[in-house]
C-alpha cells in the first residue's frame, strides 16, 4: 500500500509530540486517519528509523481500538501530570496543580509524599491535606485523630509526612510501626526498626 503524504506527515506529528497530553488531542484531530491502515504502514515506514517508538505508539493504536482513546491515553496522562506535580517546589505550587488536575486523587502511590496528600484530600479536602505539611500542629492532630479512631491509613500516610517534609524518622517509623498494628499486619511489623532512630547517649568524660 502505497502511503500518501498526508498521512506520513501525520503520523510523524504524532510520533513526535512530546507529552501525552499533546498527543492526546493529535490523535483526537486525526482520529480517523491515525486508526486507519494507511497509519499502520507508515508506523511501519517509522520503525525503521525508531523501532521502539514506532512500535509503542502501535500498541497504543490498538488499546485505542479495544478501548477508545480516552481509556487508552488515561494512565499515560495521569502518570505525566503526576510526574510534574512531583517535580514542583513550593507547597503553593503543588496546591495549585492539584486542584487544577484532580484526576490525580484518584491515584494511590506508594507510601510516600505524592500517597499521603491524595489520601487526605480524598477524605477531607485539598486544604486539609496541605495544612499538614504546612502546620505541624495540623499533623499532630491529623494524627491524634487516626489513633482515636483507628485509621491505619491515614496515620501511615501521615508517617510518610513526619519523614520527608519534617524529616522526623523516630515519630515516622513509630506511628508506622502503630499504622501496621491497627491494620493488623502483625507479620510486617518490626519494632527492632526504632532502635537505629533512638538517640544515643553522650558519653561523659571525667574532669579535672
Amino acid at each position: 500500500m502505497s502511503v500518501s503524504p498526508e498521512a506520513l506527515g501525520t503520523v510523524s506529528a504524532w510520533l513526535s509530540r512530546p507529552t501525552w497530553s499533546g498527543s492526546y488531542a493529535h490523535w483526537t484531530e486525526h482520529a480517523e486517519l491515525l486508526s486507519s491502515p494507511q497509519a499502520g504502514v507508515a508506523l511501519t515506514d517509522f520503525a525503521l528509523l525508531d523501532p521502539e517508538t514506532a512500535a509503542h505508539h502501535e500498541a497504543l493504536r490498538e488499546r485505542i481500538r479495544t478501548d477508545g482513546a480516552p481509556a487508552a491515553y488515561r494512565p499515560l496522562i495521569l502518570g505525566e501530570q503526576l510526574s510534574d506535580w512531583t517535580a514542583l517546589t513550593t507547597w503553593d505550587a503543588s496546591e495549585q496543580y492539584l486542584r487544577a488536575h484532580p484526576d490525580l486523587l484518584e491515584l494511590d502511590p506508594p507510601d510516600s509524599l505524592p500517597g499521603a496528600l491524595p489520601h487526605a484530600a480524598r477524605a477531607h479536602d485539598i486544604p486539609t491535606a496541605y495544612a499538614l505539611v504546612r502546620d505541624r500542629t495540623a499533623l499532630q492532630q491529623y494524627i491524634d485523630n487516626a489513633l482515636t479512631s483507628g485509621d491505619a491509613e491515614a496515620l501511615r500516610h501521615a508517617a510518610a509526612i513526619e519523614d520527608e517534609v519534617y524529616d522526623d524518622q523516630l515519630s515516622a517509623r513509630t506511628h508506622h510501626q502503630a499504622a501496621l498494628l491497627l491494620a493488623d499486619t502483625l507479620n510486617e511489623a518490626d519494632p527492632d526498626s526504632l532502635a537505629p532512630s533512638s538517640p544515643t547517649p553522650r558519653p561523659t568524660y571525667a574532669t579535672g
